[in-house]
């Protein structure tokens, strides 16, 4: 068997590494030793930086200043020892791994320095087992390092779980079975004022009040004997604080003490003590506040957050006339007039919008005056000055106002504007700029609208300022000017100035003044006309003549302006140079002076006296000759045209041109060889070409069409420029002045060509590669005067040579990166060999293997056949021998001695025949290296197999395919508990018990490694020999083992920690609390617990990785609280119990109260946030202040129904007994009457008071049909309604099983405010509809649909609001009447708005009855 495992063994090879850096610590005191080894780890693939040390202080000094991957020991040394160097690594707790490399150690001493520490002993013989042991080396400490941080990431989350705990602003306790406490947070302590550790092991019930201790065990009880129940709906229970004050506590609890991680009952203790005091502080606040405002005499208001004025003082009847029933329910339109109503609405949505901006809910104040509706009709001006009402996180809630009477300031300002209108309309709406100011300082008194357009300035930014405040004066001196003149002669008419506007532009204008009498002073009155335009119109002329006339100086061309009979009025100086004439000598002659023959003359008056009848400019140049001022004749091509004036008037005429005498003499030389030129270049296939010294193109032959694709005619009206690129042209021009410069010497050779390339254009502007050869054209007097060439087109030469340059580069990069040397050697028939060509000959392989000192190839085969060894000459000369008879391919390994040492090498072609001999052509490598590393793989077996079955990791190998086990080390024993022969060649799939738990994660695994990707570190659960699942962590990589694939595998188990962190994670997770935890610097999300997903309504993979600032959570509704959150985490380590509002999943804001606090993740500032939901303990709060409110309104109620009932009974029964002594006056009769009605409305109304503050008991309910309820309450409507009965129609979807419990009378009390309310607001005709039917199981429901006008959105949400009406005869008791009679029955109510239709559907649900509950 062991014999089979070693073969197995050695047989192993594992893939290869990429290359790779590895930092070398070396301890050796030899520097040829250390060399050695550095040579082998370079041959292995590894580039190693390394240091070597001989002593312990170096050693020290190199471990403390850099870091190191591996450690090669020599196992003695003068002054050191392996020894000593693995008792320094323990010393400082160093996990670098150590490989003892020495040239003579035993085995005891070597398995000894393992025992010690050391990870592997290597013998300098035998280096090829040292980069292997090296690579399982650093795979292993990177299996370690994992292994550490795992290890510190548990400890690290111990202290954040603990973390979260003492976090937390409630009380957390868990308790065994019995009720001790096991562990108590910190918080106890400031909350109740107890020590945790002076309550550990204590019952939790000793401190609790004895009136709810009995609640309070029953549902701990309950939590035991039912393992699912969830004590999570919140108690309330009172416990004594260390003073002995009793502080109220909301208690949640969950059962976990059947987890065998947890083992506890979790329970969360908040604390609601300070929500009792709320109720007595705000009544208190209330008080104050309705005694200050209803003592003074201004109107003061308040509104709800929808404006709807909820609360006003008395005072408003002495100024509007309204009681304050009355002004809460006016509408808008009915307190403001429309202008008013507009104005308020657009000034308020104006505040609030600053508020949304940024600046919150500040206590800022903001007035308006509004015109307001008086109960007679009549109008009252009244100034409000406003300011917002906000809750604590600053959202605002309504709008508090102080009003005040100012009609009559307004009826006293109205006045005194009547009296200025006059005046005003005038100066206001002139069409010129006016301004009144004072004369000595120039202050500004008034200004109308076209002065500050015209300046760009608002009104408030001139008046009360002067005009050296506004920096108005271009010129200040100016103005003292004119003040002074103004004073000396009362006015100034129309002069001009110029002034600044508020941009600082210069503005000219046309001023006139006068001095007027204004509020008893002298003052100036200024109009002013603004005639920038047409200052700036004239300048804009002034510069178009002057660019004009710099354009026509800078022509080339010359250019001239003549009257119609031809005299000269204008010439530039292109002109005058043609000419040699200067402009005064020009302008005012005649162009007949100028022309050297008469028949030019005629032609050229000819040709004007056709541009003067037509208007038409000249179709095509006129050659016109000319004599300059030193008699010389010049040939000019000229271009004439029309001259009008401004009204289209012919004025003259205008001309242009250029001379064109050496281009002519040119043509004049080309047309003298014109019929030699055109046979030669009609032969040539080459593009031939002139041009004059300007670069004018002055003749080409038909080549250029398809050398450049323009026609002749098109090339001929083409410049140099046009034909060549733009670097080429820069080029050209260079080479035509040096030439010209040379042709004027008197030694030029006037036969000279020059030749070059040239990149040209074409006419689609593609470029292309020319042969250009040049040669001045001479004239008559020996001056060059243009230029003749051949253009040839020689892009495929250049594609070529590109071609070739590319062939050659590749070649050379080819033979230099080769690792040998390329060859041809021959043998020929005769039995002679010989080399034929050899690369890069003088490299140090050529030199090794054929001796190689010169590039003589004659010398080269005879050398290298000496140079073989002599047991191989024979066997390598029979190889070629048959490859020569065969002609096939040739490959031979041999072996050349080079300086007394043996090279392999290896020689492989292709021969082929070639006459009387065979050419091999091949390549030449050096495989020395690979010989002598085949040759020590085979030496390392019985060492490796030592220390692979002592490795402390649990190893098995595998075959790939079924999963057969090949070998396992001892420790793979001791982790799964089989004993290795008795699964070795067994799949692991067919053992006992099946190592893998879940088969997905080993298909998942075979699946990668088929893929040629390494697992590394993968969580799973295994199966012992024994049946027990564990957790562990494993590695796997493919081998090949005898050409098959294979796979190593390396387990670690890992149950204990994962225990350790479920434990903690359970409790993480199943705390009652909302917990996040985020990243300091940008609030990334990367955990969350349970309560986080039920508080938020967000999922663990929706949020993990996302920032709370960002969509899609957006979970701050105001972003300055986290910012202000972060920066008191940076400032004091944690933040606690801070209100807030937050953001839910489906977009509702909630109430909050966090925590947080700066915790260390990964080495990363991380936060611990923990979240209170708040918004029922402030709903409750709120409902507690509405309770109280109502309790009161109960008392007064009661009171005030006492009080009124008693006279209202004596007045009823007056008024009744005189009915019956005047029956003669029945005008009195009815006063009388109307009297008893309002007498009956007042009593309804204090019945009404005194049901509202009664509370319903279940005592008083009986057993009652629903259907005979609905019936006699219709019946009893007022006799008022009688004739509107017929509307109601009454739909029944019952069956006979429609009893119910309530109070008959207070139900049907119900029924006839819901319908007595549906006719009120139904027109006449429409129907009513009563449906009777069942909403589920459990409710009963009834429903009340009109066809009235429906609810408006301000109404929907106060409709049961006592004393809110939406009727002017309504009392507003109604409807909170119904809502306190069916809340008493445990049922619902609501009114809303049908959907397709129009009227409102009010609706309410009781109880079914169901017997078994009372028999």
């Amino acid at each position: 068997m062991a014999k089979k495992d070693s073969s197995r063994m050695n047989s192993m090879k594992s893939k290869i590494s990429k290359p790779q850096t590895l930092r070398t610590l070396i301890v050796e005191d030899s520097e040829d030793d250390a060399l050695l080894l550095i040579r082998a780890l370079k041959k292995n693939g590894y580039d190693p930086l390394y240091e070597r040390v001989e002593n312990a202080a170096a050693m020290k000094k190199a471990l403390r200043e850099k870091p190191w991957d591996i450690i090669l020991c020599d196992y003695k040394m003068p002054a050191f020892s392996a020894q000593q160097a693995i008792a320094l690594l323990k010393k400082i707790k160093s996990d670098i791994p150590a490989i003892i490399v020495s040239g003579n150690i035993s085995e005891e001493m070597a398995i000894e320095c393992m025992r010690s520490g050391a990870h592997d002993y290597i013998m300098k013989s035998n280096l090829s087992r040292l980069c292997p042991a090296i690579k399982r080396e650093l795979a292993e400490a990177k299996i370690r390092r994992k292994q550490k941080l795992m290890e510190e990431k548990l400890r690290q989350e111990q202290q954040r779980f603990r973390a979260l705990a003492e976090q937390s602003s409630d009380i957390i306790v868990l308790l065994n079975r019995e009720g001790n406490i096991l562990y108590e947070n910190s918080v106890v302590e400031r909350i109740l004022g107890f020590k945790p550790e002076e309550r550990i092991g204590r019952k939790i019930f000793e401190k609790i009040h004895p009136e709810d201790w009995v609640r309070i065990s029953g549902i701990y009880n309950k939590l035991f004997e039912d393992e699912n129940f969830t004590a999570s709906q919140k108690e309330e229970v009172r416990i004594r604080h260390q003073d002995g004050n009793w502080r109220t506590f909301e208690i949640v609890g969950n059962n976990l003490v059947n987890n065998n991680i947890v083992e506890a009952v979790i329970v969360n203790l908040r604390d609601i003590t300070r929500r009792k005091q709320a109720e007595e502080d705000l009544r208190e606040s209330e008080r104050k506040y309705k005694l200050v405002a209803e003592k003074i005499n201004d109107i003061v208001w308040i509104t709800d957050k929808d404006f709807n004025i909820i609360y006003v003082t008395p005072s408003i009847y002495n100024v509007l006339g309204f009681t304050q029933e009355e002004t809460k329910n006016n509408t808008p339109e009915e307190k403001l007039t429309p202008e008013s109503l507009a104005y308020f609405r657009k000034i308020l949505a104006q505040e609030l919008a600053v508020g949304e901006k940024g600046h919150g809910c500040s206590d800022g104040t903001f007035s308006m005056e509004l015109e307001c509706y008086h109960k007679d009709g009549s109008t009252r001006w009244m100034e409000a000055v406003i300011s917002r009402i906000c809750d604590k996180q600053g959202v605002m809630t309504g709008l508090h106002g102080v009003s005040r009477d100012i009609t009559k300031r307004k009826q006293v300002e109205e006045y005194l504007r009547a009296s200025e209108d006059k005046f005003v309309k005038a100066f206001r709406y002139s069409p010129t700029a006016m301004c009144i100011s004072t004369i000595r300082e120039g202050r500004f008194i008034d200004a109308n609208h076209v002065f500050l357009d015209t300046l760009g300035y608002k009104r408030e930014e001139v008046i009360g300022r002067t005009s050296t405040d506004i920096n108005l004066w271009v010129n200040t001196a100016e103005r003292d000017v004119m003040l002074q003149e103004l004073l000396n002669t009362g006015k100034i008419v129309n002069i001009e100035l110029q002034l600044h506007d508020q941009q600082g532009n210069i503005l000219s204008g046309l001023a006139s003044m006068s001095l007027i009498k204004f509020a008893g002073e002298m003052h100036i009155l200024t109009q002013t006309m603004n005639i920038t335009d047409r200052k700036l119109a004239e300048e804009a002329l002034r510069q178009s003549e002057e660019r004009y006339r710099t354009i026509l100086d800078d022509m080339d061309e010359g250019y001239e302006e003549s009257d119609l009979k031809g005299n000269y009025t204008f010439v530039n100086d292109a002109f005058q140079r043609i000419l040699d004439y200067s402009s005064d000598e020009l302008i005012g002659t005649n162009f007949k002076q100028y022309t050297a023959d008469e028949e030019t003359k005629k032609k050229i008056i000819r040709a004007y006296n056709e541009i003067y009848k037509t208007g038409i400019p000249l179709k095509r140049n006129l050659e016109w000759n000319i004599i300059r001022k030193d008699g010389t004749i010049r040939t000019c091509e000229f271009f004439a045209s029309l001259l009008k004036d401004s009204d289209g008037v012919p004025v003259g005429f205008r001309g242009i041109g250029r001379d064109i005498t050496d281009r002519k003499e040119v043509q004049n030389k080309l047309r003298e060889n014109e019929e030699r030129i055109q046979r030669i270049t009609k032969c040539v296939p080459d593009l031939i070409w002139a041009m004059d010294l300007s670069g004018r193109l002055i003749y080409a032959n038909e080549a250029v069409e398809r050398t450049h694709g323009w026609t002749v005619d098109e090339f001929l009206n083409l410049s140099l420029r046009d034909v060549v690129s733009p670097l080429q042209f820069s080029r050209d021009a260079g080479m035509l002045e040096e030439a010209l410069a040379e042709a004027v010497k008197p030694d030029y050779n006037r036969n000279k060509v020059i030749t070059f390339e040239s990149e040209e254009l074409r006419r689609d502007g593609s470029t292309f590669w020319a042969e250009v050869s040049t040669s001045f054209l001479w004239s008559d007097d020996d001056k060059p005067i243009g230029i003749i060439g051949v253009t040839r087109d020689i892009t495929e030469r250049k594609r070529t040579e590109k071609a070739l340059r590319e062939k050659d580069e590749i070649l050379l990069g080819i033979t230099k990166n080769l690792p040998g040397n390329i060859y041809q050697f021959y043998a020929k028939d005769s039995g002679e060999y010989g080399m034929s060509y050899i690369s890069d000959p003088l490299n140090e392989n050529a030199k090794i293997m054929l001796s190689m000192e010169t590039e003589n190839l004659e010398e080269a085969f005879p050398a290298f056949l000496a140079r073989i060894h002599e047991e191989d000459r024979e066997r390598f000369l029979a190889s070629i021998k048959k490859a020569v008879e065969t002609v096939t391919p040739w490959n031979y390994e041999g072996r050349v001695l080079h300086r007394g040492k043996v090279v392999w090498f290896q020689g492989m072609s292709v021969p082929t025949r070639d006459q009387d001999r065979t050419v091999f052509d091949g390549i030449l490598l050096n495989i020395t290296e690979r010989k002598l590393a085949e040759e020590k793989s085979r030496e390392s077996e019985e060492k490796f197999h030592k220390i692979f079955m002592t490795n402390p990791n649990s190893i098995g190998i595998a075959r790939l395919s079924d999963g057969l086990l090949l070998d396992a080390n001892k420790r793979f024993e001791d982790v799964l508990g089989w004993k290795r022969e008795a699964v070795i060649g067994i799949k692991s799939a067919d053992w006992p018990h099946s190592f893998w738990v879940d088969f997905s994660e080993r298909d998942f695994m075979v699946k990668e490694l088929k893929a040629g990707r390494d697992v590394q570190f993968r969580d799973f659960k295994f199966r012992r020999s024994d049946g027990r699942i564990r957790f562990g962590i494993y590695s796997a990589r493919a081998i090949i083992i005898d050409n098959e694939e294979c796979l190593i595998f390396i387990l670690q188990d890992i149950t204990e920690r994962k225990l350790a962190e479920e434990k903690f994670y359970k409790i993480y997770m199943t705390t009652p609390n909302c917990i996040a935890i985020t990243r300091l610097k940008d609030g990334l999300i990367t955990d969350i617990n349970k309560g986080f997903e039920d508080m938020l309504g967000w999922r663990r993979e929706e949020v993990i990785g996302t920032k709370s600032t960002e969509a899609p959570m957006n979970f701050w509704v105001d972003l300055s609280v986290r910012d202000d959150m972060a920066a008191e985490i940076k400032a004091r380590k944690n933040v606690l119990h801070r209100e807030f509002k937050f953001r839910r999943k489906d977009g509702s804001v909630r109430d909050g109260i966090f925590s947080a606090r700066l915790i260390i993740i990964d080495n990363e500032d991380c936060l611990i946030f923990i979240l209170q939901d708040v918004t029922e303990q402030k709903r409750m709060e709120k409902e507690l202040v509405e309770s109280h409110k109502t309790s009161v309104m109960s008392q007064i109620a009661s009171g005030v129904a006492h009080e009124v009932r008693n006279p209202l009974h004596a007045i009823q029964a007056i008024s009744e007994a005189m009915a019956l002594d005047l029956d003669e006056n029945p005008d009195y009769k009815d006063y009388l009457m109307h009297i008893k009605a309002q007498v009956g409305r007042l009593s309804h109304l204090m019945n009404d008071l005194l049901d509202l503050g009664k509370p319903i008991k279940s005592s008083q309910f009986s057993r009652a049909s629903l259907t005979e309820i609905v019936t006699a309450a219709v019946g009893y409507l007022r006799e008022g309604q009688a004739e509107r009965l017929q509307q109601i129609k009454i739909v029944n979807r019952l069956s006979s099983d429609n009893m119910v419990l309530v109070d008959t009378n207070k139900i049907q009390q119900v029924i006839i405010n819901l319908v007595d309310n549906a006719i009120q607001h139904s027109p006449r005709d429409g129907e009513i509809l009563l449906e009777i039917g069942k909403a589920d199981k459990n409710f009963m429901m009834i429903k009340v649909i009109d066809r009235g006008d429906g609810l408006k959105s301000e109404d929907q949400h106060r409709i049961f609001e006592p004393f809110y009406t939406t009727r002017k005869s309504g009392t507003g008791l109604g409807m909170s009447l119904c809502k306190h009679i069916i809340d008493s029955h445990g049922g619902s109510i609501d009114i809303t708005n049908n959907q397709n239709a129009p009227g409102c559907t009010a609706q309410f649900t009781i109880p079914v009855y169901k017997s078994k509950e009372y028999e």
